[in-house]
């Protein structure tokens, strides 16, 4: 940590240090504490690292955490920039009345921000606590993940954890390298399983960017989007039959069905703009309304998406976004009847009311089912705006 207390309560922090000469005299005559627990701390000023203050080993604060010199280089990185854009930022400040210390608290016309630089795994229920916190003393909290906690799967693909998830606010998800001096917002999230998303990966220098730039939600490149996908789609397509064993079910499923791993619809397995409402995989729970729910109605039948719905939250898994409106599942699946009424399954007649034209197609091959991909997945394009997610709570 950077702040540390004398005995008197003076409060000192290491950033403000003119030279590690300054810092080693001051060593020398005073003794220093955690504002926090008020135990004794050290100061430590190595050759390569940062200096900064440490606990014993034998700490109790509840604060206690062993910083790495990336996490205390990435704090220091970004109280500096901040600083320079007239925030008024304060690092380490601890707040009593919630026992919390975000990493840097920042405020400029009225507005009270929290920022919390997260370098290491933290538990869903921790992080929700700390955010739940914030916002009952009226705190916005932006979670900035360290550049290490960025799992590529791609040049447009990431590994999607559940914690992270929990961050995910208007503007994505940020991460930032105090190596690179770089953060990397990461958006829009359209999830393609459980734990992989595609998202559009977006540098922004520290030297050049403003904090008002990287919390702009940016504009989808649908192109692109339906190209990655497509892609994507086509490699499952071809090793469907190798899927992990948590993932048999579904195999076993669809050659009950009759139908080759290979050549499942090509109307399921679809992006759409609030799909990550949802933790169930969009293969999983679109084959379960495309072939089990729809397949109980005739050609011609109408149906309450209502009733769909509730009958589909008895399967499906909701993805935890404490961010995002709760009504993410209602709207993808309002979406996913939109883009099935493009391809000419369904036909809208009320404003929650659809009817049934036809049956799911079922290509005879890969090959013609790579073709239907391409075709079908064209009537997603007019579902996504030029802004995907709800704005933020505090």
């Amino acid at each position: 940590m950077f702040v540390a207390i004398d005995a008197q309560k003076r409060t000192y922090n290491v950033l403000h240090a003119t030279s590690k000469a300054q810092l080693r005299i001051l060593r020398q005559q005073t003794t220093f504490f955690c504002p926090v627990c008020n135990e004794p701390v050290r100061l430590k000023i190595g050759s390569h690292n940062q200096p900064h203050f440490a606990h014993i080993r034998t700490s109790n604060c509840p604060e206690f955490e062993r910083e790495s010199a990336y996490h205390l280089k990435g704090k220091e990185k970004l109280y500096q920039w901040l600083h320079r854009q007239k925030f008024n930022v304060e690092i380490e400040k601890y707040i009593p009345d919630i026992a919390q210390r975000p990493d840097l608290m920042a405020s400029k016309q009225d507005v009270s921000m929290a920022i919390e630089y997260q370098c290491s795994t933290i538990s869903c229920e921790l992080l929700v606590k700390r955010t739940m916190s914030y916002w009952r003393q009226g705190i916005r909290v932006i979670w900035i993940w360290g550049g290490n906690q960025l799992k590529r799967r791609g040049s447009h693909w990431l590994h999607l954890s559940d914690m992270q998830a929990l961050s995910v606010q208007q503007s994505g998800i940020l991460y930032f390298c105090p190596e690179a001096m770089t953060i990397m917002q990461c958006t829009p999230l359209i999830p393609f399983s459980s734990a992989t998303a595609f998202s559009h990966i977006i540098p922004h220098s520290l030297r050049t960017s403003q904090f008002s730039g990287v919390m702009l939600q940016q504009r989808l490149d649908v192109s692109t989007l339906l190209n990655e996908w497509n892609r994507k789609k086509k490699i499952w397509r071809h090793h469907g039959l190798y899927l992990k064993h948590s993932q048999s079910p579904f195999l076993k499923y669809l050659y009950k069905k009759g139908i080759s791993p290979s050549c499942f619809p090509p109307e399921v397995l679809i992006p759409l703009p609030s799909l990550i409402g949802f933790h169930t995989a969009p293969l999983l729970w679109q084959t379960h309304i495309l072939l089990e729910e729809l397949g109980c109605f005739s050609t011609g039948d109408t149906f309450a998406a209502s009733y769909i719905y509730n009958r589909l939250m008895k399967m499906v898994k909701i993805r935890r976004l404490p961010y995002l409106s709760p009504a993410l599942p209602k709207k993808a699946l309002l979406e996913y009847f939109q883009f099935l009424c493009g391809t000419g399954m369904l036909a809208q007649r009320d404003t929650y009311t659809y009817q049934k034209l036809r049956e799911p197609l079922l290509p005879f091959g890969e090959t013609e089912a790579y073709e239907m991909d391409k075709a079908v997945i064209q009537h997603t394009a007019a579902l996504f705006p030029t802004t995907l997610l709800e704005e933020n709570r505090i």
